[in-house]
């Protein structure tokens, strides 16, 4: 039973999360319906005709949905899915006439559950958390955005099944598809889960880790698939949890086997986010940084840097960039940076690349370049203009002015 009706609210995305992890390798989960069907089809009789509610249940429900608020974010969704899918599990997980063990899935709660993020909801089996689910709006994560983190062209081999390879969509910028599975697994690799699901309500999209970064997703399966031709949400579920109660941890690993350190995604924006370790990863090196005693800011820099003459510019410094400090803010658009490794502080003015273009600080860049002649006398001197993450910039000289007062 699809949710329809919903006002939109005017609220940010939640999915530029702190927990966001990238994968190195993505593939579809194609035996995923397969493996569902098989697992049904074994089990035995007297589990599959066990009785585990009361015959009036769904009717009693959708009567409360009925008097339910239309949904406008996450939160009102709660109760629908709570009460169509989360609760008849449930049941359904009692160890009624059942071979296997069935994680059952509850809200999550710091308090009673701890975990790394703040994920929705839990998979939960003898008091052990063993999978995450997390939950995103139908109006802004779409079967097509899903679609479009799986697509690729190359296949490789594996468990004997072709799989789809990493998507095309951009690791950087606002894609409520990439950014919803990147949550979802950063909360399975910072809290060693393999089992985890994505959904929407209306859609459900399954996921499944591997060692060294390698992640499997189904395509988003509509709430009503039914037999013959899908298998239905209840069957995977029922599949999933028990996938789920028989996991083991699982922490992601640098390639000489030491337990990974992953660091935390940008919370504020949607760039690129943290990757899992690959086969041939090492861990990095002992950290040497004193510049700062607080939090550091590494922007990586991004060609092309360019001086003088717009000559590109070789060996690009890092750049230290700390708004947050007293006196590195000095207007809506300019911050003093420091480019390491010389720590020379310099005055740069920065574009939102999200919103604008560089049409502005190229046409500053060439009117710097006009009064060459008179820097470092009336005019700071220009040291280059770059893309520094998101940010389109110009970089000048920081020319300190002496305020002399005569009485």
């Amino acid at each position: 039973m699809p949710v329809s009706a919903y006002r939109q609210s005017s609220n940010g995305s939640p999915t530029i999360s702190t927990t966001r992890v990238r994968w190195q390798r993505l593939a579809e989960w194609r035996t995923l319906m397969t493996e569902v069907m098989e697992y049904i089809r074994n089990l035995s009789p007297e589990e599959l005709r066990a009785r585990v509610a009361s015959a009036d249940y769904r009717s009693s429900a959708n009567e409360e949905l009925e008097e339910t608020a239309e949904a406008t974010d996450e939160s009102t969704l709660r109760p629908w899915i709570k009460s169509i899918f989360f609760f008849p599990h449930n049941v359904a997980s009692r160890p009624v006439a059942a071979v296997n063990a069935h994680a059952k899935i509850f809200e999550a709660s710091a308090a009673r559950y701890p975990q790394a993020g703040k994920c929705d909801y839990l998979f939960v089996h003898n008091n052990t958390i063993c999978g995450v689910v997390e939950l995103k709006t139908f109006w802004k994560v779409t079967p097509a955005q899903i679609d479009e983190v799986i697509s690729g062209k190359e296949t490789y081999m594996f468990v004997s099944a072709f799989l789809t390879s990493l998507g095309r969509v951009p690791v950087s910028g606002y894609h409520a598809g990439r950014l919803a599975i990147e949550q979802t697994y950063g909360y399975m690799v910072h809290n060693k889960h393999r089992i985890g699901v994505m959904t929407t309500m209306n859609g459900w999209v399954f996921l499944h880790r591997t060692e060294f970064g390698e992640l499997f997703i189904s395509r988003m399966i509509p709430c009503d698939a039914r037999n013959p031709y899908q298998c239905t949400v209840f069957q995977i579920l029922y599949y999933i949890s028990a996938l789920a109660a028989q996991s083991s941890e699982l922490p992601e690993l640098y390639g000489n086997g030491q337990v990974a350190t992953i660091p935390s995604a940008d919370g504020s924006r949607p760039v690129a986010a943290p990757m899992a370790p690959g086969r041939g990863s090492l861990p990095p090196p002992p950290s040497t940084d004193d510049h700062s005693s607080g939090k550091t800011e590494y922007l990586p820099s991004i060609p092309p840097f360019r001086r003088h003459v717009l000559e590109p510019w070789t060996n690009a410094p890092e750049v230290i960039f700390e708004p947050w400090r007293e006196g590195n803010t000095l207007g809506a658009k300019t911050f003093l940076l420091t480019l390491v490794p010389d720590e020379t502080v310099v005055v740069a003015k920065m574009w939102d690349g999200y919103k604008e273009l560089p049409n502005e600080r190229d046409n500053e860049v060439s009117i710097y370049l006009r009064l060459s002649s008179l820097w470092n006398t009336v005019v700071p001197r220009l040291i280059g203009s770059a893309q520094i993450d998101f940010f389109i910039s110009l970089l000048i000289e920081r020319i300190e002015v002496i305020l002399i007062l005569f009485v």
